[in-house]
């Protein structure tokens, strides 16, 4: 596990736009953590995202920073004196930068942006991983395990999915080892630091029980849980690894479909409203 740097403080300076006093965008950085092993370790700083009733964790480092200064500034929506003020705040680069007082800078830096520019710059949309159409976005979509099948000495489980923008459900097929693949996949962006509570919790690989009834079942209740909430989450829910793993283009327009599923029946609703933290 990778060590952290704990900077909980910084989360007291400016970020919020407001409207009519109520807040729609706040970031802070929370955190900085060291990832990897000597010769190869580098530093991640651990983003919380507020974008009205929706709550997310991002890691990014340094450089990610650089590239969002540098492209913020080239906007045309970004006036003179703005960008003076954003050229200031930056941290300038380091060979052996402190990582706290650095950590700090770009905490003051990102809630200044937020204050100058929000959601109204596109790359600052795209670093903070904000939906592109302005607006509550509604889920793409729900998720739950119906039910398993066992063939070839593996488990399958039966994903039943629905789309907000279509009627009924479509049911895809996934073993383990997808849902593994695709959980590292998520952590590799966004869990480096292991300091991600909503992508720590994930079952672990058995060998020798694995098609055992009682391994099986647990497995089952926490795969369920873990893609409800990955399906349903204002941000990861959008991602292409997660539209891909529940092949969600293939059945976004046309054809009917896929089931009944004869198993037992699952709940799959869209909620009205959504507020799915971290």
């Amino acid at each position: 596990m990778a060590a952290a740097s704990s900077a909980a403080s910084l989360a007291s300076g400016p970020g919020s736009v407001t409207s009519s006093g109520t807040p729609t965008l706040d970031a802070h950085v929370l955190e900085c953590a060291s990832v990897g092993a000597f010769p190869t370790t580098y530093t991640v700083y651990v983003l919380r995202v507020t974008y009205r009733a929706d709550v997310w964790i991002l890691e990014k480092r340094y450089r990610e920073f650089y590239a969002l200064h540098q492209r913020v500034l080239a906007e045309a929506s970004v006036d003179a004196g703005s960008a003076a003020a954003l050229e200031a705040a930056f941290p300038a680069k380091k060979v052996l930068p402190d990582l706290r007082v650095r950590a700090r800078a770009l905490n003051d830096y990102l809630g200044l942006l937020v204050s100058l520019v929000g959601h109204e710059s596109e790359a600052t949309r795209q670093f903070l991983y904000l939906p592109t159409v302005d607006g509550p976005p509604p889920p793409v979509m729900a998720a739950a395990i119906a039910g398993t099948d066992s063939s070839s000495g593996h488990t399958n489980y039966h994903i039943a999915v629905r789309l907000a923008q279509r009627r009924g459900l479509y049911y895809v097929k996934r073993r383990f080892r997808e849902f593994k693949a695709l959980h590292s996949a998520l952590c590799d962006n966004f869990n480096r630091s292991k300091l991600n509570p909503f992508l720590g919790a994930f079952p672990e690989a058995t060998f020798f029980d694995r098609m055992d009834d009682a391994v099986v079942a647990a497995r089952q209740r926490a795969l369920d849980e873990y893609i409800r909430r990955v399906a349903l989450h204002p941000m990861y829910g959008r991602l292409p690894e997660v539209l891909l793993f529940l092949c969600v283009a293939e059945h976004a327009e046309g054809g009917r479909p896929r089931g009944p599923y004869l198993g037992a029946h699952v709940d799959v609703e869209l909620p009205h409203s959504r507020t799915v933290d971290i």
